[in-house]
């Protein structure tokens, strides 16, 4: 039995056998108690400046002589009975809860109680309460991205905002999964986006607890030098991680430069949200960098030699030279005619191998309209580590040294665990075997081979339709890996 009651705070009793102490018997030195422990002074000024919180109810039973016992809700029934009670305070603080009341206008003399049964009736919710998590029947303290969220939408200072906001901007692009966002980098990101120096190599101007995000580097430049540091702080293997210190995080910086990494160059100021990206339901958020005109053709790089044309402070495109409008950017879409690189905005695994993860940058920023033979090259080094790693999980150490004896036992290994696959990597095996049966096929091994040597130069469509063709059933490879 549970009722709903309204008690004046005075005829309250503050319980004697509260948890947050030992059984005490007098009223006073039980509040003498928790003003010492439970900081009790602290709630009082925060009732006396915002009043009570709705959200929470004091509980209370009955005792044997009908007195009301506050079984829940004891350090708020203290800080009442202060502030409509001064006098009743411990020596030498009643002046500070006389203070707090006479200033105030939200202390209340009558408290919303929910008056339970017996103390066994009311243990159950009170554990609830307090003793955590419980597999979920209690309550769920926030994490540190949960917190940062809430900070920033109340437009609070938070010292993660920055790496949340970076975290947030990452995960649309499809650089990590929301998942792995959550489940470890904001604090470790933190830290080092807490260092001057760390921001200022990666371009990032704002402070580490400023949610607007300001970049003086490319769109591009960022997105590259942002996911190798969150990648890496993901990956176990490397020494970025919470436990480092300002000479572990600069030291890392400098590495992102000597890698070839951090941005080199420096353009106008712009804000990360200020950057248009293509939603639909299920599908990842492209950027700015994989939209092609609307008339359908890919973005030519600028004067300048850097791939963003629609940055202020980075020299004018052609357009502009002639006094004509600039084109209006048109939707991305998955047609390997019109994106500029050989991997679909989509293609975003995870990679553990460091080596492998540069080429798949390169693959990533390199367009191929301009640098098919390059792209053709970085392709074939991705496939053929992609095959020999397969090879060498699933079928044998000893992995042959040709691409197409790699192939031709992988395929029917696969084969046989082909209830394994969803519609789409069915459809890609299929592609593959293709691949290696038709030695003309641009991503066959010997016409890849023959690109290596110069023997022939590949187009961009025939690059992008035959990756197409096959990338579900590179991406589940690497999965399995």
């Amino acid at each position: 039995m549970t009722e709903i009651i309204t008690i004046n705070v005075l005829d309250i009793y503050l319980d004697p056998e509260n948890p947050r102490h030992d059984p005490i018997l007098d009223q006073d030195k039980i509040i003498e108690q928790l003003l010492k422990t439970d900081k009790v002074r602290e709630l009082a000024r925060d009732i006396a400046t915002n009043g009570l919180n709705p959200l929470e109810l004091l509980g209370v039973i009955k005792d044997k002589d009908n007195n009301f016992i506050a079984v829940e809700g004891n350090r708020r029934l203290c800080s009442l009975k202060l502030l409509n009670d001064p006098e009743s305070a411990p020596a030498g603080t009643s002046k500070y809860f006389k203070q707090l009341s006479e200033a105030s206008t939200s202390v209340p003399t009558d408290i919303t109680c929910i008056q339970l049964k017996n103390r066994d009736a009311a243990d159950v919710w009170i554990e609830r309460r307090h003793e955590g998590e419980q597999g979920g029947v209690g309550i769920r303290q926030w994490n540190p991205t949960q917190k940062t969220r809430h900070n920033t939408r109340r437009m609070k200072k938070d010292s993660n905002a920055l790496a949340l906001s970076i975290i947030e901007y990452a995960s649309k692009l499809g650089l990590i999964t929301r998942s792995e966002g959550e489940k470890k980098i904001l604090t470790t990101a933190s830290r080092y986006l807490g260092n001057p120096y760390f921001r200022k190599t990666i371009g990032v101007v704002s402070g580490r607890s400023d949610p607007s995000v300001i970049i003086n580097v490319t769109y591009d430049d960022f997105d590259r030098v942002i996911e190798r540091f969150l990648k890496d702080i993901l990956d176990d293997a490397t020494d970025v991680n919470s436990r480092t210190n300002k000479a572990s995080w600069e030291g890392y910086a400098r590495k992102l430069i000597n890698d070839g990494d951090a941005p080199v160059s420096r353009a106008e100021k712009i804000k990360l949200s200020d950057r248009k990206y293509f939603d639909k339901p299920s599908t990842p958020i492209i950027p700015n960098d994989l939209l092609s005109n609307s008339d359908g053709e890919s973005s030519s790089t600028n004067g300048g030699g850097d791939r963003e044309t629609n940055l202020p402070g980075n020299g004018e495109n052609q357009n502009n030279a002639n006094n004509e409008k600039p084109r209006q950017r048109g939707l991305q879409t998955n047609d390997p005619d019109k994106r500029k690189y050989i991997l679909p905005y989509d293609f975003n695994p995870t990679i553990s191998d460091k080596i492998l993860r540069r080429v798949f940058r390169e693959m990533k920023s390199i367009e191929t309209e301009y640098h098919a033979l390059a792209v053709s090259l970085l392709t074939r080094a991705f496939l053929e580590s992609v095959y020999k790693s397969f090879y060498e999980s699933k079928i044998d150490r000893n992995v042959p040294s040709k691409a197409n004896d790699v192939l031709t036992k992988i395929i029917p290994y696969i084969e046989g665990v082909l209830h394994q696959l969803n519609g789409r990597e069915k459809q890609a095996l299929g592609a593959l075997r293709r691949v290696n049966s038709n030695q003309n096929n641009v991503l066959s091994p010997k016409t890849l081979g023959a690109f290596a040597h110069a023997g022939h130069y590949p187009t961009k469509m025939e690059l992008h339709t035959q990756w197409d063709n096959i990338s579900e059933i590179v991406m589940y490879m690497i999965r399995e890996l």
